[in-house]
């Protein structure tokens, strides 16, 4: 089956028991973007819905969280070593 619309590959996934996607895209500048979202979240977003701006605000979001939970074990690493 070839996946034409949104409902296509909505339903697909379903059918499929896909859990994640996994949404890879280069920016304007040429440089890889990633993301994964679940399969509830995409039934939730349009295609209008998911543009640029969208998605370096959920990129930016989720380096923040990366940046805090790795500064908090490191610092747990380091409370280890004394």
């Amino acid at each position: 089956m070839a996946a034409k619309t949104a409902q296509d590959v909505l339903k697909l996934a379903k059918e499929k028991k896909v859990r994640f996607i996994r949404l890879w895209f280069t920016d304007v500048l040429g440089f890889l973007k990633s993301f994964a979202i679940t399969l509830p979240e995409l039934e939730k977003v349009s295609s209008s819905q998911l543009d640029a701006q969208c998605v370096q605000a959920f990129i930016a979001f989720w380096q923040d969280r990366r940046e805090k939970e790795s500064a908090k074990t490191e610092a747990l690493a380091q409370a280890g070593t004394d």
